[in-house]
């Protein structure tokens, strides 16, 4: 092959993207850049090779696009309050990426705890019943996101409440 080669991208519906940044490294290394407007749902794409004595190869299916998963709630974001002997997690932002090419998501805790007794679903949803802490605190943990191919993570914060109680004096008690 010449140095350096063109290589072009072929996309299932048959468009052509001719690579603008090309790098010969050996007869066995070539390093081509993907087109910016090339995109997954076009692949797989073919990528052939040309040099300048009109010799080509060229290799079907060869390279698919994907991209990472991405959280639209910003990092360290409080997702609300909880209470103890809560359940209704219903009121807390759920913290959820998204895919680009819709791959399925599996979100885990990668770090840090939730409040004692709260547990993160796969499809980042809250389950459990929240326990007594022994004063206010905030519970800062981080969410992984994971597909196939990519996994990214992303720093939360849920704040656990206790209810106040007043203390009352005077009065009378009576029991029936």
């Amino acid at each position: 092959f010449v140095n350096p080669p063109v290589v072009k991208f072929i996309g299932a519906d048959a468009t052509l993207y001719t690579s603008a940044s090309v790098t010969f490294n050996t007869s066995a290394q070539i390093v081509a850049a993907t087109v910016a407007t090339m995109t997954a749902a076009n692949g797989p794409y073919d990528v052939k090779i040309e040099n300048g004595n009109n010799l080509t190869v060229t290799a079907l299916d060869l390279l698919t696009l994907d991209n990472a998963p991405f959280f639209s709630i910003a990092a360290n974001t409080n997702l609300g309050s909880v209470f103890p002997g809560a359940t209704d997690f219903s009121g807390l932002t759920v913290p959820a990426a998204s895919d680009p090419e819709s791959d399925a998501i599996t979100h885990t805790i990668a770090s840090g705890a939730l409040p004692t007794g709260m547990t993160l679903n796969t499809d980042a949803t809250f389950a459990g019943t929240v326990s007594s802490p022994l004063s206010d605190q905030d519970f800062t943990f981080t969410v992984r996101a994971a597909t196939t191919n990519f996994s990214v993570d992303r720093q939360f914060v849920i704040s656990n409440t206790n209810p106040g109680f007043s203390n009352a004096t005077g009065g009378t008690v009576t029991q029936s």
